[in-house]
């Protein structure tokens, strides 16, 4: 296929089309990893529910947390170029999670919610992000030692609470390794 500007192998790094399906792509994976989110955010708040008796306050949280999501989802459906401003979209990724902190202080939602906010970021800008995740590790482990310091907390659950800053930063990574997926297939497209 000599001549197929088209065919495998071909660097296409400058056709506008490719540069659209890249931007298509990371959307498509920037929406996954929100409807990640609304799904585990569903699942804690009705876990908790039926579980023990949860403040309302988790609830609203929840329902904060979910219309938020949902709105990015439908934003990301109907303009897949917002991903062409990420810092934009992670702040306001991260103004939503700061919202949700203050509606819960440290109840799952919250760690859902920032750990979500760090795969938001790893699919935007890749490794470039880890300082964000970073910020987002250190602050996980203040509210955790707030939270050890402020309440009765079984030793066996607190060695669960300080594992879950970490994985912050392995949403991110993961999310980073995606993004290098998607781009690398649509490139290659």
């Amino acid at each position: 296929q000599a001549g197929d500007p088209y065919a495998a192998g071909v660097d296409r790094s400058n056709d506008p089309r490719s540069v659209i399906s890249v931007v298509r792509g990371r959307a498509a994976l920037v929406r996954f990893v929100i409807v990640l989110r609304i799904g585990a955010i569903a699942t804690l708040v009705a876990g908790a529910a039926l579980v023990t008796n949860a403040p309302i306050r988790l609830a609203a949280a929840g329902a904060l947390a979910v219309l938020l999501s949902v709105g990015q989802v439908w934003l990301l459906a109907v303009r897949p170029e917002t991903v062409q401003h990420p810092m934009l979209f992670v702040l306001v990724d991260l103004a939503g999670g700061a919202a949700v902190f203050v509606l819960t202080r440290a109840d799952p939602v919250y760690y859902a919610f920032t750990c979500t906010s760090a795969a938001v970021a790893g699919a935007l800008f890749g490794l470039r992000a880890a300082p964000l995740w970073a910020g987002q590790m250190i602050a996980g482990y203040l509210v955790v030692a707030a939270v050890l310091r402020a309440e009765e907390v079984p030793e066996s659950l607190a060695t669960h609470l300080t594992g879950i800053p970490a994985l912050f930063v392995l949403a991110g990574v993961a999310a980073s390794v995606a993004r290098t997926a998607v781009t690398r297939q649509v490139e290659l497209a």
